[in-house]
C-alpha cells in the first residue's frame, strides 16, 4: 500500500516546477543552509527545493502564501526531525492550497508533525511517523488538501482528559467549508490513558470530504471503568457539520475502553453520508459496553449506502449500532452486512447478508471475486450498489467508474459494485470545477466523439505514444493498437461496427504510466 502512495513523487515534482516557471528555485543546503532559511528567503510563488538528508529543524512558516516546499527525491530520502520540539512545521498565516508541503518524512515532534491554525495548505505525499499527539493537527483548516500521505505510529497517551485524532485532527470554522482528506494511508496510530479518546486514526469536526483513504490498525487503549473510546478508525463529531465518507477501506481498527463505541466509524451530531466503503474486521472489545463494531451513530441521521460492513466485532450491533435517542437514525440501502448484526436500525432496500467473496490483488486483500477477472465465482456485491449521482463538489459515480473492484484492474461499469474501489494508478485530485467534469486521471487518453456511433478516434492530449487496449463492460479485450505520438493531431481510429451499444473502456500504457477513459457506443 505504501508503494502505491509513492509512485508519482518524481512526476508531481516535475509538474510543480514546470508550473512555477519564472519563479525562483531556492536550493537547500546549496544556496540556503537550512529549510527555515530557504523559506524565509522565498517570495510567493517560489520553490524551496531540499536535497536528500536529515534536517533537525522546527520550522515556522513565513507569513506568505504560495511558497512550495519540495524535496528533490521524495519522502524516503528527506527527513525533517523536530528533535522533540512541539511541532516540526507550523503555519498560522492564512495560507491556501497555493502553499505546498510535499515529499518529506516528518518525525520526532511532541505535539504534531504539521500544525496549521486558520491555514489551509496542500499537504502532499509526505510520511508523518512517530509524532507525539498528532501526525497532522489542522484547526480551522477550511480548505486544506491532505493527499497521498502516510501517517503512522503517532501516539497520544495520558496527555489530557480529552484526546482526539492521533493520526489526523481536522476542523473547520463553519459547515460550508470542505477540507479534503484523500488517498492517505493512516495506520497504527493510537490514543490512550484519557477519560475520553476520539478518533485514533482520523478525528473530524468539519464538513470534510474523506475519500479513498486506507485507515487500518489504529487503536484506542482503555482507561479503567470510566474510560470512553469513540471511533477506532474515524470519529466524526461536530455540531451540524456534514462530512462525506466515501470509498475508504477501514479495517482492523480497535477500541478497548470501558465504554466502546464504533470500532471502525463513530458519528455524533454530524449528519453524515457513508458511501461505498469497505468496513471489515474492526473491533470493540468485550467487557463494559462494546457497541457498534463497524459503525456507531448518535444524535443525528447517517445515510449508509453501497458499503460492505462485514466481520466486525462488538457486544451489540457488530455491524451498526444506532443509539436510542430521538434525534438518532440510520438510513440504510444496498449494503452487505455479512456476519454482522444491526442494533436499533433496520436493513433497507437492496441490503444483503452474503459472503462478499474477497480476493487478494495487486493493492490489497479486498477486491471482489469475479469470473471475468479469473476467479471461480462472482461476488454478490457485484452490480448490487445503488446509483449515487453527482454530489457537489465530488462527482461520485464518475469516480467509482474510473476505480476498480477487480484484480485485473478493469474499472467498474454498468450498475455500481458495493464496497471500496481501488484506484487504478496514481491519485487524481477529484474536486470538480464543474459538476460533470471528468477526473483528472482521464486526461492521459481521450476518445471522440463520446458518445459515438460506428467509429471513434483515440488520442493522448500529452502526445505520448503507447499501447492502447479497448475493453467492453465485461472486461473482454475488443482491440489492441499502438497509439502514435503527436497529441490531438495523431491517434488511431477504431471501427465499432457490429459492437453492442453500451459502456466501453480504453487503456493507455505509456511512459511507465497507465491511463483509462470511459466511453459510450450508441446503437
Amino acid at each position: 500500500m505504501t508503494h502505491r502512495l509513492q509512485k508519482l513523487a518524481i512526476g508531481a515534482l516535475s509538474a510543480v516546477l514546470l508550473s512555477s516557471a519564472g519563479a525562483a528555485v531556492i536550493h537547500v543546503p546549496a544556496e540556503q543552509p537550512t529549510i527555515q532559511a530557504g523559506l524565509t528567503a522565498a517570495a510567493a510563488g517560489d520553490t524551496v527545493l531540499v536535497a536528500p538528508g536529515r534536517y533537525k529543524e522546527r520550522i515556522i512558516w513565513p507569513g506568505r502564501d504560495g511558497i512550495h516546499l519540495l524535496s528533490e527525491l521524495g519522502r524516503d530520502s528527506t527527513e525533517i526531525d523536530a528533535d522533540t520540539g512541539d511541532y516540526a512545521i507550523s503555519l498560522s498565516s492564512g495560507q491556501t492550497r497555493a502553499t505546498v508541503i510535499q515529499g518529506f518524512t516528518v518525525t520526532n515532534s511532541v505535539r504534531a508533525g504539521v500544525y496549521c491554525h486558520m491555514s489551509s495548505p496542500a499537504i502532499l505525499d509526505n510520511r508523518l511517523a512517530r509524532c507525539g499527539w498528532h501526525g497532522l493537527y489542522l484547526v480551522y483548516a477550511d480548505n486544506a488538501l491532505v493527499r497521498g500521505n502516510e501517517i503512522s505510529g503517532c501516539v497520544q497517551d495520558s496527555v489530557a482528559n480529552y484526546q482526539e485524532g492521533a493520526g489526523i485532527f481536522i476542523s473547520a470554522s463553519n459547515s460550508s467549508a470542505h477540507p479534503e482528506v484523500c488517498y492517505n494511508f493512516v495506520h497504527h496510530d493510537s490514543l490512550g490513558g484519557a477519560h475520553y479518546s476520539e478518533g485514533a486514526g482520523i478525528y473530524c469536526d468539519a464538513s470534510a470530504l474523506i475519500y479513498q483513504n486506507v485507515v487500518s490498525d489504529n487503536y484506542i487503549r482503555g482507561y479503567g471503568w470510566l474510560g470512553y473510546g469513540y471511533g477506532g478508525g474515524i470519529c466524526l463529531s461536530g455540531t451540524n457539520m456534514r462530512p462525506l465518507v466515501f470509498n475508504n477501506l477501514i479495517t482492523r481498527n480497535r477500541v478497548d475502553s470501558w465504554y466502546k463505541f464504533g470500532g471502525g466509524i463513530y458519528v455524533s451530531f454530524s449528519p453524515t453520508t457513508v458511501l461505498n466503503n469497505t468496513v471489515v474486521n474492526n473491533v470493540c472489545t468485550s467487557g463494559g459496553y462494546p457497541e457498534g463494531g463497524g459503525l456507531y451513530n448518535e444524535f443525528c441521521t447517517t445515510y449508509v449506502r453501497n458499503n460492505i460492513i462485514a466481520g466486525n466485532t462488538a457486544g451489540s450491533g457488530s455491524g451498526m449500532y444506532n443509539a436510542n435517542y430521538g434525534s438518532s437514525g440510520i438510513v440504510s440501502a444496498h449494503n452487505d452486512f455479512y456476519g454482522n448484526t444491526l442494533y436499533n436500525c433496520a436493513m433497507g432496500p437492496g441490503d444483503i447478508t452474503l459472503d462478499p467473496l474477497f480476493v487478494a490483488g495487486t493493492h490489497g486483500d479486498y477486491y471482489l471475486s469475479q469470473t471475468a477477472a479469473g476467479q471461480p465465482g462472482n461476488s454478490p456485491c457485484l452490480d448490487a450498489g445503488d446509483t449515487l449521482l453527482a454530489t457537489t463538489p465530488l462527482h461520485l459515480d464518475s469516480l467509482l467508474r474510473v476505480w476498480t473492484t477487480r484484480t485485473d484492474s478493469v474499472p467498474d461499469a454498468a450498475a455500481l459494485d458495493m464496497g471500496y474501489h481501488y484506484p487504478l494508478s496514481g491519485y487524481p485530485t477529484a474536486i470538480c470545477a464543474q459538476e460533470n467534469e471528468p477526473p483528472a486521471m482521464l486526461s492521459a487518453l481521450r476518445v471522440v466523439p463520446n458518445p459515438g456511433r460506428g467509429e471513434v478516434r483515440f488520442f493522448s492530449p500529452s502526445g505520448a505514444a503507447g499501447e492502447l487496449t479497448i475493453f467492453d463492460a465485461a472486461g473482454r479485450r475488443c482491440a489492441e493498437f499502438v497509439l502514435p505520438a503527436g497529441g490531438p493531431a495523431a491517434g488511431v481510429r477504431w471501427s465499432a461496427a457490429g459492437r453492442a451499444a453500451g459502456t466501453y473502456f480504453g487503456r493507455l500504457a505509456a511512459r511507465g504510466q497507465v491511463g483509462w477513459t470511459r466511453f459510450v457506443l450508441l446503437p
